[in-house]
């Protein structure tokens, strides 16, 4: 390496680079990628072709991986470049005194430094951009980091202290120093038990779970940025988490972009496989990374990615770790994103039930959730994503039973197995009888009707089994199709295994779901309030078939114009929630999700924006950007910036929620339909008549098509076309929309409805349009009686019925109806 120390601090720079870029590539691809990329810059080709070779010869002789000792090559080459930049011990930075130097990275040089104008004495460690890298790209991500740090106050993660611009103006940060070694390393030379080694990295996933809360994945977990220091006072030993500097803040403010062609901002053998792949990074990122962590904590070395952790432990500790560690390691660092934990607490919760004697949360791959996969292997076979929550919800149940520890339990939950893979069997492309053409709906109507046909002398399984599918029928939105299962389910529950039994709830709540959507309110609540007792009384408060069946009513509430209802049960659940040892991120941003929708449909828009942003954030911090939950978040925001005249943020809101619901859900799906309204609907706020009247009569036409025409969607898709047409100046077809949606309506909903009013008050609008005076005013008094009667605000109505008056030529009612409204 002797002939390239000449080199500069740049040229290393694009050294490193274009380093990085070929170790991606196969071993046999480099050379040709090589002098394809260097063209006429043989000296460039020739510093990398070395640094190539020594990491093949380092990996070779030394057993280190290839990007450490590449790592080492360029450190100890870069640091005779880079010295004359290096700050002399007793220089000056700000108020600041360098006592030397602690470290380098890729945007600056760490030195130890002290207060020179004597405020304090105590060492802090001093960040300080390089020259030749302060471009606005680095001055950016470094301001990043600050925003980052400063926003975190944790025992166990280096705190920010001060910050400055030095005489040259490149910037800096001023942090505690931490004096201590790298977790693996302090474990290994203190002799640490494996107590004690599980209790460290407990901190570890405290400080972690601290940061997710904040909103702030790391995104470079690994040993050097884990450091563990002695206490001054003989406690117990202390981590300390390092390094922001590549860390993503996930808040509802346009994101900053981190990475850019060629940087290389991650540490491969730390990162988790999407975030290797340049997928969406979210809290289960930084999971795998302490997965990776903790197995290498627990058994001294990397995992390659495929075996267990007892397995790579010595012989004489293969014991100790065998059982849950297997579990808790292999759940953490699933290269699959959603069967790992979720947050870093959910994996320091798992840690402390081990250490409790509790059981896990995680559980290890099953045979059911071996059958999911299989399906999920051939989508194309399945051809709808739909089957998938299929599967997922056989699984959970035959999981269930398992978990049960009878003999019968464990044989229902194999037959259910068994069942599924029969049934499934003819989405595999190998197999000579599969049907080509069939479909999620075919494939569970024949499931369906097998369950029916062959499991009469097994009422408890076939019961368990048509709820199932029944309740995948309706995930799918197919809800004549799910009635007649979960009737049958419901009758052989109640046969067969007691009335206490939780089956039966089960059932109820998914059969409220059903009558609700078809607009049959009040069974729907007979529905839920039946499953609601029984979960109350077998599970309590806090189990979660309680807290979605109470979710479940409040949405019942506020489709029944009962919003203080509905918000009261939102708001105690939310509380609920916040207040659990270990909150559940995604079912408190469903419940504010939730809360949001209520207070929008109150006209609460300002009220509803805030747990409609947090939703969104949560979700987005778990799920990344591209899940249908966050895509039903953004919905709700776009709903709420429209009603707030925001109509730009609205447009962008909705267009993302619908392209990411229809990648998802396909067009059929009803909330697929919901969004394109919803689209439609701005459209129309924009004076984009035509374009928002074809939207509208496509999902028409379609929702008639897959609902039905007696669907209750059906009148509400009616009304809003209406309403534009209305705008359009189009009266004729807008008042027959009106009249037909308003019969629609009346037939489906309870007198003085929401709906109703609001479809009343247009259908008067549009006679008033016409001239019509006499028709409208009996039609608009009865609205404005309905909404003070449902509790809604009239203010609005009010002011129309003053402006109406006038219009008609009598203005002593005018008069009347304006007075009223500085009486409101």
């Amino acid at each position: 390496m002797d002939s390239l120390d000449h080199l500069t601090a740049a040229r290393w720079a694009e050294i490193d680079d274009l380093f990085a870029q070929a170790l991606d590539r196969p071993a046999d691809e480099r050379t040709v990628y090589l002098r394809a990329t260097c063209g006429d810059d043989p000296a460039l080709y020739h510093a990398v072709a070395t640094l190539l070779d020594a990491d093949a010869r380092a990996e070779a002789a030394l057993g280190e991986s290839a990007t450490d000792f590449a790592g080492h090559l360029l450190h100890e080459a870069a640091t005779a470049a880079e010295t004359a930049e290096h700050l002399t011990e007793g220089t000056r930075v700000g108020p600041y005194r360098i006592e030397g130097v602690l470290g380098r990275g890729g945007m600056g040089t760490v030195y130890r430094a002290a207060r020179a104008d004597g405020t304090f004495e105590k060492a802090v460690a001093l960040k300080l951009v390089k020259r030749g890298m302060d471009t606005d790209e680095v001055l950016r991500r470094f301001r990043h980091e600050r925003q980052i740090l400063a926003g975190l106050d944790h025992p166990h993660i280096a705190r920010l202290l001060d910050a400055g611009a030095a005489d040259d103006g490149r910037p800096y940060l001023v942090m505690e120093v931490v004096d201590g070694l790298r977790i693996t390393d302090y474990a290994d030379r203190r002799g640490l038990d494996l107590g004690a080694r599980l209790a460290l990295f407990e901190q570890v996933c405290g400080a972690v779970a601290y940061a997710h809360r904040h909103l702030v994945v790391h995104r470079d977990l690994k040993p050097s940025n884990i450091l563990v220091s002695e206490s001054e006072d003989a406690g117990p030993p202390q981590v300390k988490l390092l390094d922001f500097g590549i860390a993503r803040l996930l808040d509802s403010a346009p994101r900053v972009t981190l990475t850019q062609a060629g940087q290389r901002v991650l540490t491969p053998e730390y990162a988790a496989p999407e975030q290797r792949d340049g997928g969406a990074v979210t809290t289960a990122t930084d999971v795998y990374a302490l997965g990776v962590v903790l197995f290498e904590l627990l058994v001294g070395r990397r995992s390659d990615g495929a075996e267990r952790l007892s397995d790579a432990a010595p012989a004489d500790q293969r014991r100790a770790l065998r059982g849950d560690l297997d579990v808790l390691v292999a759940t953490a660092m699933h290269p699959d994103p959603t069967r790992r934990y979720a947050s870093a607490e959910a994996l320091r919760d798992d840690l402390v039930r081990r250490r409790t004697g509790l059981p896990l949360r995680a559980q290890p791959d099953s045979r059911a959730y071996r059958l999911r996969k299989f399906v999920e292997r051939h989508r194309v076979g399945v051809a709808t994503t739909a089957l998938v929550v299929v599967l997922t919800l056989a699984a959970v149940a035959a999981l269930t039973l398992q978990q049960r520890q009878t003999a019968r339990a464990l044989a229902e939950s194999e037959a259910t197995v068994a069942f599924l893979e029969e049934v499934f069997t003819a989405v595999d492309p190998y197999d000579p009888v599969r049907l080509d053409t069939l479909r999620a709906r075919d494939l569970l109507l024949r499931g369906g009707a097998r369950v029916q046909a062959t499991l009469a002398d097994q009422p408890a399984l076939q019961a368990s089994l048509l709820k199932t599918i029944g309740g995948a029928f309706v995930q799918m939105g197919l809800y004549s199709d799910a009635q007649p299962l979960l009737d049958d389910a419901l009758r052989l529950h109640r046969e067969h295994t007691g009335a206490s039994n939780t089956g039966i709830a089960e059932t109820q709540q998914a059969l409220g779901r059903v009558a609700r959507y078809e607009g049959t309110f009040d069974i729907a609540e007979q529905h839920y309030q039946a499953a609601l007792a029984t979960f109350q009384r077998v599970h309590g408060p806090g189990h979660p078939h309680t807290i979605q069946t109470e979710r479940d009513l409040a949405e019942l509430y506020e489709e029944t114009s009962r919003p203080a209802e509905a918000e009261a049960i939102l708001r105690d659940l939310a509380a609920r929630e916040r207040n659990q040892p270990v909150p559940d991120t995604l079912d408190l941003a469903l419940t504010l999700n939730n809360l949001a929708i209520v207070l929008r449909a109150h006209e609460r828009y300002d009220e509803a924006e805030a747990p409609a942003e947090e939703a969104y954030t949560l979700r987005r911090v778990v799920l990344g950007d591209g899940h249908p939950a966050v895509a039903a978040s953004l919905g709700v925001l776009g709903s709420i910036y429209r009603n707030q005249d925001r109509l730009d943020e609205a447009e962008t809101a909705y267009r993302e929620s619908l392209r990411v619901i229809r990648a998802a859900l396909g067009d059929e799906h009803r909330d697929t339909q919901v969004r394109e309204t919803h689209l439609a609907e701005l459209l129309r706020n924009q004076g984009k008549y035509d374009e928002s009247i074809t939207l509208y009569r496509d999902v028409l036409e379609r929702t008639r098509t897959t609902r039905g025409d007696d669907f209750f969607g059906v009148a509400v898709i009616t009304s809003l076309l209406a309403n534009v047409l209305l705008d359009a100046g189009r009266l004729a077809e807008a008042e027959a929309g009106f009249r037909d949606a308003l019969d629609r309506m009346s037939r489906a909903l309870p007198p003085g409805h929401i709906r109703i009013a609001r479809t009343t008050e247009n259908l008067a609008l549009c006679l008033q349009a016409q001239e019509r005076y006499a028709e409208a005013e009996p039609l608009l008094l009865d609205a404005h009686a309905m909404y003070e009667a449902a509790g809604y605000d009239a203010t609005r109505l009010i002011e129309r019925l003053g402006t109406f008056y006038e219009a008609w030529g009598r203005p002593s009612e005018a008069a009347r109806w304006r007075a009223r409204t500085t009486e409101v």
